[in-house]
């Protein structure tokens, strides 16, 4: 860095080592306008939302559903939360929140992978599934890649049961 930019981050009252534009900051603000972006496109489109509910573990926290559907009859799932604490903030601490589907009435729930939480507390993942009629739920749990849920349930919706 050229010591005329050094100058002008210091007198806008931050070190170099201090910007608010590092790459790590850029890429989970992209991320989050990638995800409003996409909420917004599935709203546009007439897809369903669903209000996910909290447990007593995690009552602050806000969850919705996008839901659509494939050219190939797949169900297309958007899932964002928000004001959900890290899995290690929890009591006891936890390593990684799990979502999880499972068909109504039957069968065994398919681990869909780690949800991410950021810094502000906000997740987002994509997934699909070929089921249209199916309980999702996010589980606390202690490893990343579980056989089967363990953990607390933090958040639950129900799509398509009547």
């Amino acid at each position: 860095m050229s010591g005329r930019g050094r100058q002008r981050k210091a007198e806008r009252g931050r070190a170099p080592h201090q910007e608010r534009n590092s790459r790590p900051a850029r890429r989970l603000r992209l991320a989050a306008a990638a995800a409003g972006l996409a909420a917004v496109l599935l709203s546009a489109c007439g897809l369903r939302q669903v209000k996910l509910d909290p447990t007593n573990l995690t009552p602050a926290a806000i969850g919705r559903i996008h839901l659509g559907h494939t050219p190939a009859g797949e169900t297309t799932v958007l899932l964002q939360v928000r004001a959900l604490a890290h899995p290690y903030d929890l009591r006891p601490p936890r390593k990684a929140y799990i979502v999880w589907i499972e068909a109504l009435h039957w069968g065994e729930p398919v681990d869909k992978g780690v949800l991410q939480i950021g810094p502000d507390l906000r997740g987002v993942m994509h997934t699909t599934t070929s089921l249209r009629r199916f309980d999702l739920f996010i589980t606390a749990e202690d490893q990343a890649h579980p056989n089967q849920p363990d953990g607390p349930e933090v958040l639950r919706a129900t799509i398509g049961g009547g």
